[in-house]
């Protein structure tokens, strides 16, 4: 995947940050809650907004019409393409897509080593104002876009088979924010800017970076390793290196016909009903395995 020029990539910036290649940060393993832009472009697209119309519209000039994400119609699922992997992915009743164990794997194992295809780098604090909150919405889009475009046509094909939690208001939220920004959308950019920010949100993983002054987080999607079911009692747990893999390892024995499971966020922390509100807000099912009933 090509950067732009005067950008790091993501394992070039997590080594200048000092990140190590360990376990995602114990709040976020597993949570499903890039291209990094250098202080000269952060700043002029921040005090220019001809800079980030200009970018935004070429950039989506680039999607073709026929792309998976502009299509209309229920697209027809595209799945990873598995070599020696020990599972299958498949649909599960009550579930959708699925992961299902096809030979006995043992604890500690590796599982899955999985490329990102997607990814965002952006300082982890919370946005104090709402003009801080559209300004790393801005950079967030155009860093999604600017990978999708290069991306291939399996890879798209199999992104656009994601589900993509979109809650009621959000195209009306997205056009607000655009407009706020100088942009003027048609339906059907807006849609596909919508499902594409939705899609990787859904599905994204989340890795804190410590800088010297900062923590950065680094939000990533993997075609693969989005298709793994949650659980609160999961079978299996994920770590990322500074490469942007994403490894799957089994955290006991698992037998044929058992579904992988990771665990995406930590329940004990919430309430019952917190949690049932959790899992809905961000992923669009209400949790009710035997781990938090």
């Amino acid at each position: 995947m090509d950067h732009l020029d005067d950008e790091p990539s993501p394992w070039q910036l997590e080594k200048l940050l000092g990140v190590r290649p360990d376990d995602d940060d114990p709040l976020q393993d597993d949570q499903r809650d890039g291209t990094y832009f250098s202080t000269f472009r952060d700043a002029d697209i921040e005090s220019n907004t001809d800079s980030f119309c200009f970018r935004l519209r070429s950039l989506l000039s680039a999607v073709p019409e026929n792309d998976p994400l502009k299509s209309r119609s229920q697209p027809r699922i595209r799945l990873p393409k598995l070599k020696d992997e020990p599972f299958v992915i498949k649909e599960i009743p009550g579930k959708g897509m699925g992961v299902i164990v096809t030979r006995h794997i043992y604890a500690g194992s590796i599982v899955l080593d999985d490329p990102f295809v997607l990814s965002i780098q952006e300082p982890s604090r919370t946005p104090a104002t709402d003009e801080e909150a559209r300004h790393l919405l801005k950079l967030a889009l155009l860093q999604l876009l600017d990978q999708y475009v290069q991306l291939s046509l399996e890879a798209r094909q199999q992104l656009a088979g994601l589900h993509a939690h979109i809650e009621p208001g959000t195209h009306e939220w997205f056009y607000s924010q655009l407009r706020a920004a100088g942009v003027d959308t048609t339906e059907t950019e807006l849609d596909f800017i919508v499902r594409l920010y939705r899609t990787f949100t859904t599905n994204e993983f989340l890795k804190v970076a410590p800088g010297t002054s900062c923590h950065w987080r680094v939000r990533r999607l993997f075609l693969t390793t989005s298709r793994i079911n949650h659980s609160c009692r999961a079978n299996a747990r994920s770590t990322q290196t500074t490469e942007g893999r994403k490894v799957v390892n089994a955290l006991r024995d698992i037998e044929p016909g058992e579904e992988l499971t990771l665990k995406y966020m930590d329940h004990h922390r919430f309430s019952r009903r917190e949690w049932e509100e959790v899992t809905e807000r961000s992923w669009g099912f209400v949790c009710n395995c035997p781990g938090c009933m």
